[in-house]
């Protein structure tokens, strides 16, 4: 069956930001059990001017928690993992929440784990510097979805945004769009100090 644009997880609406992030029922479900007190992005305002009112008007803890939640809702659909339940999806938000807690003053037991692998440990960029996350995933033939995630030094979520592009792409290609528009994203908000950091190896 041809859904053309529309949302493939629900097959009802045109696959807009503003949909995929937070009115799409999938979307809706996440936002919903993790009981944060913010309306998501719906069909009615446009995402980027929703995100720059959010990171205005909210705490930054809070807009922290928004942006975790729209990058899972991001993962969970261009991964292909949307099958798994909306609140489950939830949990592990919340989940990932509760860890970032700990880690803030972390106990002398936690000190005294044994160190995780160097490959697999995300670094922390330097004090007043900023990491860009970027990732790419070739979903249908056509189009490429591109996310970003910008941390702080002390590993705090600053902004993360998404895209997707009509594109025949391969997926080095893919990835090298996601660091391009990682970029875009570090020129847009005047960051002076940063890097892009992307999991493919050829880049």
């Amino acid at each position: 069956m041809d859904i053309g644009n529309r949302c493939p997880t629900c097959e009802e609406y045109e696959e807009s930001q503003e949909h995929v992030l937070g009115s799409c029922r999938y979307a809706a479900e996440v936002w919903q059990n993790c009981s944060l007190n913010i309306q998501p992005p719906d069909g009615s305002s446009n995402f980027k001017a929703w995100f720059f009112e959010l990171a205005n008007t909210k705490r930054d803890e809070d807009v922290a928690k928004a942006a975790s939640i729209l990058y899972a809702v991001w993962d969970a659909k261009v991964h292909g993992s949307a099958s798994r339940p909306g609140f489950l999806v939830a949990q592990l938000v919340k989940r990932e929440w509760n860890q970032h807690k700990k880690t803030e003053v972390p106990s002398a037991s936690h000190q005294q784990q044994r160190p995780e692998p160097e490959h697999n440990r995300w670094k922390a960029p330097s004090p007043g510097s900023f990491k860009i996350n970027v990732d790419a995933a070739l979903r249908t033939p056509g189009t490429v979805s591109v996310g970003m995630i910008v941390r702080n030094h002390m590993g705090g979520v600053e902004v993360a945004a998404g895209s997707i592009f009509e594109l025949h792409a391969t997926p080095i290609v893919g990835e090298a769009l996601a660091v391009r528009c990682g970029l875009d994203l570090a020129r847009a908000r005047g960051m002076d100090s940063f890097t892009v950091e992307s999991d493919c190896r050829q880049l």
